[in-house]
């Protein structure tokens, strides 16, 4: 085999490693699940695992970087009050991401202790999701989407919005029959609807 077959099939192990690790931690939360379990459920030695991460903590932060890359890619790559449409579209993809939303709600409760080994990254990536949402809703308001500029308004619609995404989530986790992106959907209008001018339809 080629190096860089060789390097392509390295690449497609480790991340299937990382998402069975996904799967593990979202069910379990890192403090139940142990890198025995998770070898074993990947189909991996238990000392290979621990050759190529080190540590459990250091495979939760891999796991962590690999969802954080995947759901980044998802992002719609507009600006301004077309990014915040396209938020849409991104939460009824979240429906066909199950683990990496099912780690994401459980690491992030855990991580709110500031000991647990996530919690200046999970930290630090709601607060860059919050301003990427402000830093678009600045966009909209000089173009005059939204009617408001004023920093802590933006700051308040951001968490309102953020919050509504995962407290949704987290039904539908409990009950997948939960249709995601019909109940954001028509939230997502009328938030855009209540910022923006009195002319644009809740439903445009």
């Amino acid at each position: 085999m080629s190096t860089r077959g060789r390097y392509r099939n390295g690449l497609e192990s480790r991340r299937r490693i990382l998402i069975g690790a996904a799967q593990s931690f979202g069910r379990r939360g890192f403090a139940g699940a142990t890198l025995r379990q998770i070898a074993a459920e990947v189909g991996v030695a238990h000392g290979s695992l621990v050759q190529h991460f080190g540590s459990k903590d250091e495979l939760l932060l891999a796991v962590l970087r690999l969802w954080d890359e995947d759901l980044t890619d998802s992002l719609p790559e507009l600006h301004g009050v077309a990014f915040l449409r396209g938020l849409g579209d991104l939460v009824r993809g979240h429906a066909e991401r199950r683990p990496y939303i099912e780690l994401f709600l459980t690491i992030s409760v855990e991580a709110s202790d500031p000991s647990h080994p996530a919690h200046d990254y999970i930290r630090a990536r709601a607060t860059r999701v919050r301003e990427r949402v402000v830093a678009e809703l600045k966009v909209a308001a000089s173009s005059g989407d939204v009617l408001t500029s004023d920093e802590y308004e933006l700051e308040c619609a951001a968490r309102e919005l953020l919050a509504l995404m995962n407290g949704l989530e987290m039904q539908w986790l409990l009950d997948p029959d939960v249709d995601l992106g019909g109940i954001f959907q028509p939230y997502l209008n009328q938030w855009l609807y209540r910022l923006g001018p009195m002319s644009m339809s809740p439903a445009s």
